[in-house]
């Protein structure tokens, strides 16, 4: 689910990569983001914004 703001969740974020069985590696491709910022994701450290 995404949050009231249309921001995705943490948890949501995660439950897709472990959903789709998607490594950090696999997640950056996919995503065309740095390992970095998918773990800054992961752990809260930054808001995930819309475009992710």
């Amino acid at each position: 689910m995404t949050a009231q703001a249309g921001r995705t969740t943490r948890q949501y974020f995660a439950a897709r990569m472990e959903r789709n069985q998607l490594s950090l590696r696999q997640a950056t491709q996919a995503i065309g983001m740095t390992r970095r910022m998918i773990t800054y994701y992961k752990s809260r450290a930054r808001p995930i914004p819309k475009t992710v």
